[in-house]
């Protein structure tokens, strides 16, 4: 329905002057003796008096205004929990009856005065054929399913959403927490009753072992109704069994946790297989397998911390560093310990040069080798010959003058992060020693502050804990000594020491990595994926200035755990440089990506694992509990699957109204079409009679 109003930018006065003056011109074209009859001369007159009218108003430039009225019907959406936990190879006759009963539904919600729609976990995607429906969703999210419907339905008339659903949801939150706008009237389908069954419920193994040591992999195996049934589990790698358990219920339901010891042997990433033994009576037998993907190394960091004397800071750095299983700690003190030649990734140097003594030949073999070097700079430390040895940190202080400083983080460092409660405790802690003098750092230093002094209730510009990376080399430092103190501290307040472990392993970690200089690397954008996505390669090439360049085709293979290589090629973008393979089954897998830069061959390789996260089989057990919570918080009414027709008289009651919205639009007159042709057919029909009458 569609309303006009006529809107006057000028006074409606000129309307008296626009009628003078088109009456004035129509008479003085047409008052003179004419040739044809009086009636067509009065018809002429009016026709001129008319488009002079026309023209005169539109000069006024008024505006009309159009009022269009809309109405929308109600909105009904049928929302359908469309998961494999509802459908299995034991019921598919109930899966064809569910289909049926809900394509029924629709058709008869249909004949409402309603608008209709069906939406289902796979991204609330629009399925008017629901018979054609597949319930074979991976994971079942039933607080996103109604928050797309909310989003996609914003500002429509939305008065219910039905949702059919067994109630199981393996991701994202307890949908009866929501707080829905529209009543959800709720559809129980599945079983209620617990089947017999047996699965794996979850697996806890580390995901990172070394090479050499022994390791667990504990298993949580859930039973219902094998009360004294001998259980069997194993666990075995490359089909082959490595070990094996036997439970034996002594109840009806529970859960029941088996471990396996198992030896790393070889290095790269390993796949384990546990299995529990199939029973006959069982439900389903795709929860009774779960796999266990780690990985082996055979390389852990090498540390070694020189000092002149025993000091109770060496003991604090030693336990730091003994809660990270890929650091190898070892300490030399001279005059105590025997000096091992062997490669380290990093030296702490503590107090060392020192002004007592320690062993010069050493010390510059140790500097000679240019390895990564953490110095920690205390009372007895020799200053000058430390400014001398490091150019990139030093300090230019007068021996035996120190202060007692608490500490402030540095909030710019970005390099690793800290949250803030890690940051309250770190600011806790008692004062330390450090040398009273003028402390230098390179150009760009002020970013690889972590930890500034703090004097009293003034955080000053002095570095207490500092890194630095020039012209390839980095170094760390840490100004002070009695940091003993703060781990003590922090096991007293919190009976552990995790921020200060934590600092300590971050910064032994930043100051020991090694840069990657490769000018080729192509490696996925995670280690693991699930079977249900996209695996994604990204893709970084480096000219002789270390700038991206694209354009290069690459080479990639992926072998699987059977040795079946798959070569793929694919050239990089700007736009475009990441590489999508699909459909890739569990499993562990190689690739290696080959390239042409400046005539040589360069490669890159590396391995990572695809799980296949068997969700809906975790639980078979149909929760109409929470439907009905769901539909009473939101006003709506639970409805059992066999009672989907009092749903549909249910909605036949409720008064669904339809809304009428209202548009405006303001026009200017003079851009009407209709106008234009009005006065083009009246110009047209006056020059045609007087042309006909012989005048023109």
């Amino acid at each position: 329905m569609t309303s006009l109003k006529l809107i006057w930018q000028a006074s409606p006065w000129y309307l008296i002057l626009c009628v003078l003056v088109s009456a004035m011109v129509s008479h003085l074209l047409y008052s003179p003796k004419s040739s044809w009859s009086r009636n067509i001369n009065y018809s002429l007159a009016t026709i001129r008096f008319v488009v002079c009218l026309i023209l005169t108003i539109l000069l006024l430039a008024p505006l009309l205004k159009i009022f269009k009225n809309y109405f929308e019907k109600p909105i009904i959406v049928l929302a359908i929990d469309n998961s494999q936990s509802i459908s299995s190879p034991k019921n598919t006759a109930y899966i064809a009856n569910t289909k049926v009963q809900l394509s029924q539904l629709a058709s008869t919600l249909g004949k409402l005065t309603v608008d209709l729609k069906v939406a289902s976990l796979n991204g609330s995607k629009v399925s008017s054929d629901i018979e054609s429906l597949k319930f074979d969703q991976p994971t079942t999210n039933l607080s996103q399913l109604l928050q797309g419907i909310q989003s996609d339905f914003t500002n429509k008339n939305v008065q219910a959403i039905v949702l059919a659903s067994d109630g199981i949801y393996n991701q994202g939150i307890d949908p009866s927490y929501s707080t829905p706008s529209v009543p959800i009237y709720t559809i129980g389908l599945g079983d209620t009753v617990p089947q017999k069954d047996i699965r794996i419920k979850s697996l806890s193994y580390n995901k990172i072992t070394y090479i050499g040591n022994k390791f667990p992999i504990v298993a949580e195996l859930f039973q219902y109704g094998f009360l004294g049934k001998k259980i069997n589990i194993t666990i075995s790698q490359n089909k082959k069994i490595l070990d094996s358990k036997t439970i034996q219920p002594n109840n009806a339901k529970g859960s029941y946790q088996v471990e396996f010891l198992l030896d790393a042997a070889t290095k790269g990433l390993q796949h384990y297989q546990i299995t529990a033994l199939y029973q006959e009576e069982e439900f389903a037998k795709d929860n009774n397998m779960a796999h266990a993907y780690l990985e082996v190394l055979d390389n852990k960091e090498k540390i070694l911390i020189v000092a002149a004397s025993p000091h109770p800071d060496i003991k604090a750095l030693c336990s730091a560093l003994e809660k990270k299983d890929n650091y190898e700690t070892s300490l030399y003190i001279s005059g105590i310990g025997t000096y091992v030649d062997a490669k380290y990734d990093l030296v702490i140097f503590y107090q060392v040069p020192n002004v007592i003594s320690f062993n010069k030949e050493i010390l510059a073999k140790l500097i000679q080798k240019e390895t990564p070097a953490l110095y920690v700079v205390g009372n007895q430390s020799n200053l000058h010959d430390f400014n001398t040895i490091n150019k990139q940190l030093s300090i230019n202080a007068r021996f035996g003058q120190t202060d007692n400083v608490t500490t402030a983080f540095n909030e710019q460092f970005q390099q690793f992060s800290m949250t803030d409660d890690d940051k309250k405790t770190i600011a806790s802690y008692p004062p330390m020693m450090v040398p009273y003098g003028n402390f230098n750092m390179p150009a760009n230093g002020n970013s690889g502050v972590i930890l500034y002094q703090k004097i009293g209730n003034t955080i000053s510009s002095k570095p207490l804990f500092t890194i630095a990376n020039v012209n390839g080399k980095k170094t760390g430092a840490i100004f002070g000594e009695g940091f003993w103190q703060w781990r003590l501290y922090e096991m007293m307040e919190t009976t552990d020491s995790k921020t200060f472990d934590k600092l300590i392993s971050n910064m032994v970690q930043l100051v020991s990595s090694k840069d990657d200089k490769r000018k080729f690397r192509c490696y996925p954008t995670t280690n693991e994926f699930s079977t249900y996505e996209s695996v994604f390669f990204e893709t970084e090439i480096y000219n002789d200035l270390y700038e991206k360049t694209y354009n290069h085709k690459i080479d990639l293979k992926i072998t699987d755990e059977n040795n079946r290589v798959v070569p793929y090629s694919f050239v990089t973008t700007q736009q475009s440089p990441r590489f999508e393979i699909k459909g890739l089954q569990q499993g562990i897998y190689k690739y290696e990506a080959t390239t042409l830069l400046s005539g040589k061959v360069e490669k890159s390789k590396g391995e990572f694992t695809i799980q296949a996260y068997n969700l809906e089989a975790l639980n078979n057990t149909a929760d109409h509990e929470m439907l009905k919570n769901l539909a009473a918080k939101s006003g709506g009414t639970y409805f059992h699957q066999t009672n989907m027709e009092q749903l549909a008289n249910n909605l036949k009651t409720k008064d669904l109204k339809s809304l009428m919205y209202t548009t405006e639009e303001l026009s200017d007159l003079v851009n009407l079409p209709w106008i234009f042709f009005m006065i083009l057919a009246m110009v047209s029909l006056e020059w045609f009679v007087r042309k006909y009458k012989g005048s023109y």
